[in-house]
C-alpha cells in the first residue's frame, strides 16, 4: 500500500534502497563488525538488549560513561545489577513500553546517577530490533 503523498517513483526509491540495505547487510560475514566500526565513531552511546533486558552489547564509549572499566563486566546483567533501584525501574519500565507497544521511544530525558557519581541527564531512544523471523527480539538504546 502506498503511503498519502508517495509518489509511486518515491516508493520504488525506497524499495529500491531496502533492499540494497538487505543484500549488503546479509552479506556481511559477521555482524559484529558493524559494531566494531561503529565503536571508531566518537561519542557513540548506545546498548542493545534482549527480550528480557539483558544486555547484549554496550558501546565502550557508554560503559566508561556509566563508570564501568569493561563492556565485557556489562554482558549480561540487567538494569538492576548496574543502577540504583529507582533508575533500574525507570529503565526496565521504558524497556517494556516499547516492547509491548512496538513503537519507538525518541528523545526520552531522564536523570542517571552512578552511586558514588554524581547525576546527569541524558536524552535517550529506545527502537526496537527484529529476527530474521520478524519478530522483536531486542532493542537498542542510545544516549
Amino acid at each position: 500500500m502506498q503511503a498519502k503523498g508517495d509518489s509511486g517513483a518515491t516508493v520504488r526509491k525506497r524499495d529500491a534502497r531496502s533492499n540494497g540495505q538487505r543484500a549488503f547487510f546479509g552479506g556481511l560475514s559477521d555482524f559484529t563488525q558493524i559494531l566494531g566500526l561503529l565503536e571508531k565513531l566518537p561519542n557513540a552511546l548506545f546498548m542493545i538488549k534482549n527480550l528480557e533486558s539483558r544486555y547484549v552489547y554496550m558501546s565502550a564509549g557508554l560503559c566508561r560513561e556509566i563508570h564501568w572499566e569493561s563492556p565485557d563486566q556489562v554482558i549480561g546483567k540487567t538494569d538492576f545489577e548496574l543502577f540504583p533501584k529507582i533508575i533500574a525501574e525507570s529503565f526496565r519500565k521504558n524497556d517494556q513500553v516499547v516492547f509491548r507497544s512496538g513503537k519507538f521511544l525518541i528523545n526520552e530525558i531522564h536523570a542517571t546517577c552512578f552511586y558514588s557519581h554524581a547525576p546527569k541527564w541524558y536524552f535517550s531512544s529506545k527502537y526496537l530490533v527484529w529476527g530474521r523471523d520478524g519478530h522483536v527480539i531486542g532493542l537498542v538504546t542510545d544516549q
